[in-house]
């Protein structure tokens, strides 16, 4: 549960979380036991204004010790790792998983501008690109198997950047 606050910690730091997301997320970790003034205040909140809002819930994760990059670097790496984590552990179909990916990374961070050969090669997605893309190019009967083949390049995928890197898509 951190991490979902941890997550949307992120989002809201760039500019993609909603005041639904906060005041889901909250009332989330507070019937999951996860409890702190400034959360509780996030999850109650009545108006639909994330200017008021971000601040209490920035306050809520100051409560509950939770940390979260602000880097850009560091944030586009952390959301790759969290949709395609999110996708190897089945909580969302690679398709999705992909399409959150594409919405909140790729194109939020304009990472299309950072492509040497191929798609998506600046952060090493250009397999899960590549396969999400198939989509658009083979028919409904082959819809499950391209699923599967997103799923197997997630997993490479997180093999090879589980962790941290200096040099995480860093190019010169």
């Amino acid at each position: 549960m951190k991490n979902e606050l941890q997550v949307q910690g992120v989002r809201l730091t760039v500019g993609l979380a909603s005041s639904d997301d906060l005041r889901n997320v909250a009332d989330k970790a507070l019937n999951a036991g996860i409890y702190s003034p400034a959360l509780a205040e996030t999850a109650l909140f009545a108006e639909n204004d994330l200017y008021e809002l971000a601040p209490a819930y920035k306050k809520a994760l100051q409560e509950l010790h939770i940390d979260y990059p602000t880097d850009e670097e560091e944030i586009i790496w952390y959301l790759l790792r969290y949709y395609i984590g999110e996708v190897d552990k089945g909580r969302l179909k690679p398709s999705e998983g992909v399409g959150k990916l594409l919405n909140d990374v790729y194109y939020h961070f304009n990472l299309y501008e950072r492509t040497d050969k191929y798609v998506g090669d600046s952060h090493h997605i250009e397999c899960i690109l590549g396969d999400y893309y198939a989509f658009d190019d083979l028919g409904p009967e082959r819809y499950a198997e391209i699923e599967d083949s997103i799923l197997s390049e997630c997993r490479k995928w997180l093999q090879h950047n589980s962790q941290p890197s200096a040099a995480d898509g860093r190019r010169g």
